[in-house]
């Protein structure tokens, strides 16, 4: 960046801006009691990035909790 005053006077100064650091992912895992069971749960936090954090899982659901889960992929 460059600056004149009034006088004609100019001052420069040169800086690296850094990129932000994307977000990391905590998660707790419950799982289902047994075979065919629906009482699994998975737990997500965030820390770091730029929050407010969107959460979206590949059943549809949003948010940091998914309670009621039988054994397969989220």
């Amino acid at each position: 960046v460059a600056i004149t005053d009034a006088n004609g006077c100019t001052a420069e100064e040169t800086f690296d801006l850094p990129a932000a650091e994307g977000p990391s992912l905590s998660v707790d895992i419950v799982s289902a009691s047994c075979f065919g069971g629906d009482n699994g749960a998975v737990s997500v936090s965030a820390s770091g990035g730029s929050p407010p954090y969107v959460f979206e899982w590949s059943n549809g659901e949003t948010g940091m909790d998914l309670i009621g889960l039988a054994p397969g992929d989220y």
